[in-house]
């Protein structure tokens, strides 16, 4: 998995890829990556590869799937350090979040 640069991605890139093809997959794979501690610095190819799934997880009607998709943007964002690098990324999510934050809540 060589386009992945965040070791703490790595072990889920076969769960990613199987959530992007079975939608049954998705609470799943939030479950796991919301209850994984990141330490290693996100970036862009980070996102990249965890985009679709939290797209898919907002999108889910269980609201606990939603909250989890928060969870991991909060653990995430905590390492971001090159911001411009996610930018393209929060365009798309931060409205998911937004929404999520009102619906959930």
């Amino acid at each position: 998995f060589g386009v992945v640069n965040n070791p703490d991605l790595v072990p889920f890139v076969p769960a990613l890829a199987q959530a992007m093809q079975n939608l049954e997959e998705v609470p799943e794979t939030v479950y796991q990556l919301s209850s994984t501690t990141f330490v290693q610095q996100v970036d862009a190819c980070s996102l990249c590869i965890i985009e679709p799934l939290l797209t898919r997880a907002f999108a889910d009607p269980k609201v606990a799937v939603k909250r989890q998709a928060a969870v991991i943007i909060s653990n995430m964002s905590k390492l971001v350090e090159k911001p411009h690098e996610v930018e393209p990324f929060l365009i798309h999510l931060l409205p998911l979040l937004e929404k999520a934050a009102d619906t959930v809540a």
